[in-house]
């Protein structure tokens, strides 16, 4: 079959009358992962654990996949999302993480959309329109829009072949603290009808992997570990005195690393400070925090991904997934709260 005969089909997957088709058998499914990989994604062979986990997904078992950042997770959910009949819902902790996903899926086009609290009522009521017809493949929400009975009723209409919860480690760093959303997703997940549920993380101790099982009610979860080791990493630190210390070995540190460089800190204030002095020492830069205005944010982004600027300067509401091969420096200027915390950051 031609690329864009199985293009054709795969797009159209979505539709209510395919979704009514009979669903093939797991084997048949697993069949299909090497021409899907190959004619979709352009690639010819997966990376660790990455076949490990999709067979899991379609043979319907609860995962938690805790694969190295720059394993390969996403593809993890694409491949099944695109050889299983309904639409796959991605459950994703930052816009940032989610207009980065939706991207390379408009870039593959795939039919997908996302959903969090930038969109307008009258662009929800699209988005939903779109659903309802069986015309989408890949649905990014905010665990919030999850706790919305409403929008869980819409839901509860289309066919749903998988739940992704995107960074689930978020459910023990978050879900205890400011996100409480995190800590309902059991109750949307047995109200969407119960279907299965893939898990992804970097960091999964022992105990964060005791508290995703727990919080999700997943009793049979398969966990499939590859390790957590980065060998093309070098971490070094530095032991300062005083800001005016910090402040000159940051600078030092810019001008002699390879860029784009991601600056982390542990609040607005001081990302806005830090971009300020940054910008008047002569280094171009861009910032990003979740008081901006959407439209800045976006712009924001859009600069560092594309190139524009070479330095971001950010709390940790932006980086958590962004996909930019290039990245060549990880600076924190503020230490995280925790060791898993810093990997994951870094």
């Amino acid at each position: 079959m031609a690329r864009t005969e199985v293009s054709e089909n795969l797009r159209t997957k979505g539709s209510a009358s395919k979704q009514r088709q009979k669903r093939p058998t797991p084997a048949q499914l697993e069949k299909k992962i090497p021409k899907i990989l190959s004619e979709v994604f352009g690639m010819e062979e997966l990376r660790e654990g990455q076949e490990d986990v999709i067979r899991s997904v379609l043979r319907g078992k609860d995962t938690l996949a805790v694969m190295p950042t720059g394993a390969g997770k996403s593809l993890c959910y694409q491949i099944p999302a695109l050889l299983l009949p309904g639409t796959t819902v991605i459950v994703s902790p930052l816009i940032s993480l989610m207009k980065d996903q939706k991207e390379k899926m408009d870039r593959l086009e795939r039919e997908a959309r996302e959903l969090n609290s930038t969109y307008s009522d009258a662009e929800i009521e699209e988005h939903i329109r779109d659903l309802k017809d069986g015309e989408i493949e890949f649905l990014f929400v905010t665990p919030e829009k999850l706790e919305d009975p409403a929008f869980v009723k819409v839901l509860r209409r289309i066919h749903i072949d998988l739940i992704v919860i995107d960074e689930a480690h978020c459910i023990t760093e978050w879900g205890h603290d400011f996100r409480p959303a995190y800590l309902h997703l059991k109750e949307a997940i047995e109200n969407l009808g119960r279907p299965p549920v893939l898990a992804l993380t970097a960091t999964a101790t022992p105990a964060v992997i005791k508290d995703v099982r727990e919080q999700l009610g997943l009793d049979r979860l398969n966990v499939i570990y590859t390790g957590v080791m980065r060998e093309n990493l070098f971490y070094e630190a530095f032991v300062l005195e005083n800001e005016e210390g910090k402040r000159d070995q940051l600078q030092k540190t810019l001008n002699e690393v390879e860029k784009p460089a991601i600056i982390y800190t542990s609040t607005v204030k001081q990302t806005n400070e830090l971009f300020d002095w940054l910008n008047a020492h002569g280094l171009s830069c861009s910032k990003y925090h979740g008081r901006l205005s959407v439209k800045e944010r976006s712009a924001n982004q859009d600069a560092f991904m594309n190139g524009d600027v070479s330095i971001m300067v950010a709390t940790t509401a932006f980086g958590l997934g962004i996909d930019k091969a290039n990245v060549r420096a990880v600076i924190h200027y503020n230490f995280p709260a925790t060791l898993e915390a810093y990997y994951q950051e870094s």
